[in-house]
């Protein structure tokens, strides 16, 4: 539990790979659980990372492709509230589309999140 700890704080490294992995094969009801408490709390980014979203971030890209689904589905309740998740920013749609080229499970939700999203930037762009 202390390696969990350690990952909700951001003091485990964004490079340390290792750690993320061993957790995401040990306890990922955990680090899920962990992804919905980080995206209601005020972002922490890495100081040297531009566009880093802090832990949360480097929790969903190590999600192997199994787990990617529920974290998918997450993402959409994120793009559907933004005030109420203000951990969740331009990463997002970089990891989405990361979940489509690595063709993980829930790509396909991913890829149609994506296109709704850009639709309505574009949308919100044009109206302005």
């Amino acid at each position: 539990m202390l390696a969990l700890q350690a990952v909700r704080d951001g003091i485990v490294d964004p490079w340390c790979h290792d750690i993320r992995r061993m957790l995401w094969a040990r306890m990922p009801e955990k680090l899920i659980e962990l992804v919905d408490e980080l995206t209601e709390l005020p972002p922490r980014p890495h100081p040297k990372v531009p566009g880093h979203g802090g832990p949360i971030t480097d929790i969903v890209y190590s999600a192997p492709e199994e787990h990617c689904r529920p974290l998918v589905m997450r993402a959409r309740a994120w793009a559907a509230a933004p005030s109420r998740y203000p951990v969740v920013g331009e990463w997002m749609r970089r990891w989405l589309a990361h979940v489509v080229e690595r063709r993980a499970d829930g790509w396909r939700e991913a890829y149609d999140l994506l296109l709704e999203m850009e639709s309505k930037r574009l949308s919100d762009h044009t109206s302005s």
